[in-house]
């Protein structure tokens, strides 16, 4: 979206192009900045670098947190429901909403982006080919596999 003005009171989204969930959201978090006109509403792509997202505590996205002079007051982790943002930034920044929030056709293109981009997970293939070289060291230094075969031959 834009940078905070002023980093006094704003709300930050973190949110992943290759996430579902995330760009389901993206028009209405688009759109909540008309109802609140002196709140920053700031949104980061985890996609360029997950140290954020490590800095706040939080694995999920989309996450939203709400934040005053860089200090966390409130996060919201579920987006099915915008109603529940706004309740949540009513309650904890004591602000009122100024009109109801409708989604234009400007919402869907940007800032934050609606566009779906499917990536390849690298760390998941890493990961898998890890535990699979791993039961494949130990079945071979126990040898698992021999035993294996002889249980079954002797069972037929």
């Amino acid at each position: 979206m834009r940078a905070p003005t002023h980093f006094d009171c704003y709300v930050l989204l973190f949110f992943a192009r290759w996430c579902h969930f995330s760009i389901r959201f993206a028009p209405y978090f688009n759109a909540i900045p008309r109802s609140f006109p002196g709140l920053d509403f700031v949104a980061y792509d985890v996609s360029k670098s997950l140290r954020y997202m490590t800095y706040f505590g939080t694995n999920a996205v989309p996450s939203i947190f709400i934040l005053r002079k860089n200090k966390l007051l409130a996060r919201l982790n579920s987006t099915n429901d915008i109603q529940i943002l706004i309740s949540l930034i009513e309650s904890t920044l004591h602000l009122n909403q100024t009109n109801n929030v409708t989604i234009e056709y400007e919402d869907r293109i940007g800032p934050v982006t609606t566009i779906f981009e499917p990536s390849f997970d690298y760390a998941l293939l890493f990961s898998w080919l890890f535990v699979g070289l791993f039961i494949y060291y130990y079945a071979e230094k126990y040898n698992l596999l021999t035993i294996i075969r002889q249980r079954f031959s002797h069972e037929n």
